[in-house]
Parts: C-alpha cells; sequence; structure tokens
C-alpha cells in the first residue's frame, strides 16, 4: 500500500468531481435560463425582496415535508401519494441545487454593475456557478453559504408553487 499514490489518486478524483460538477451546474443553469428565464425571474422575486422569511420558509419545508412523507407511508393506503411526495421533495431539491448558483449570480452581479435591479442570464449562470465553485473552496463558510443557498432557492420554489398551484386551486 502506497499511501503517497493513494494521496495523489484521490486529491486528482476530487479535482475531477469538483470540476464535473461545475460543468453540470453550469449546463443545467443556462438550460434553465434559456427555456425559464421569466419564471426564474418571478421565482427569484421573493429571495431578494424577502431573503430571511424566504430562508426560513425553505428550511421549515425542507424539514417538514420528508416527515410527513415518512407519516405518510405509515399508512398501506397513502403509499402512492408518499410517493408523489417523494417525487416532487427530491425535484425541489434538484431545482433548488440548480438555482442556488443563479441567486448568488443575480446578487453579485447586481452588486458589481451597481443595477437597480436584479437580472437573470447568461453572465448570471456564469459568475454564480464560477463563485459558487470558488465557495467550495472555503471549508466550514462555503458549506454554510451553499447550505443556505439551496435552502432559499427551496424556500423560492415554495412561495411559486404556493402562488401558482394552492392558491389557484
Amino acid at each position: 500500500f502506497n499511501r503517497q499514490a493513494f494521496h495523489n489518486f484521490t486529491r486528482h478524483v476530487s479535482r475531477a468531481l469538483i470540476g464535473l460538477k461545475f460543468v453540470m451546474m453550469l449546463i443545467a443553469g443556462l438550460i434553465l435560463v434559456g427555456l425559464f428565464r421569466n419564471m426564474i425571474r418571478t421565482l427569484l422575486e421573493p429571495v431578494f425582496s424577502n431573503f430571511g422569511p424566504t430562508l426560513l420558509r425553505g428550511f421549515l419545508v425542507a424539514i417538514l415535508l420528508p416527515l410527513a412523507i415518512v407519516l405518510v407511508f405509515g399508512t398501506i393506503v397513502a403509499i402512492p401519494l408518499a410517493l408523489i411526495g417523494l417525487l416532487v421533495y427530491l425535484a425541489w431539491l434538484v431545482m433548488s441545487s440548480i438555482l442556488s448558483p443563479i441567486i448568488l449570480g443575480s446578487w453579485l452581479m447586481k452588486i458589481v454593475g451597481k443595477q437597480n435591479t436584479y437580472d437573470v442570464g447568461w453572465k448570471e449562470v456564469v459568475t454564480g456557478a464560477v463563485a459558487f465553485l470558488l465557495l467550495s473552496y472555503l471549508p466550514v463558510i462555503g458549506s454554510l453559504l451553499h447550505f443556505i443557498l439551496v435552502l432559499v432557492a427551496f424556500g423560492a420554489i415554495t412561495v411559486m408553487w404556493w402562488n401558482r398551484v394552492w392558491k389557484a386551486r
């Protein structure tokens, strides 16, 4: 067993995975913004106007929704409903992961560009993806900021779902 060779191998694998994550994040964000730019603008409004409440909503839904799904799995009759809930929860997590760099990029571009409004476009996606990648190199703070951004995106998705689906029924 060669400890140095193992260390080099794990370092290369780690770098490759981080690079792959960056490319996937960039491509997914660009596709999402290219197809749903106006919807993403609407989705990001509560993030920038009510950051705290949106973060709290994201935190509560990220905790309470899986608990509700587990409780529903306890009843045999509602297992199909629990499976649908689980798929929705996983889809929201994936979307939150894709939206997090876009949120960060929009915020950074507003600060750097000294604009009055938040925009959503390819520049915000690229800026957010690069900033997200750089955050991953900060040991504790980076992980905490990733977590906060994902929860805020989760909260924004919850607000949008509430406004478009639940209230419209």
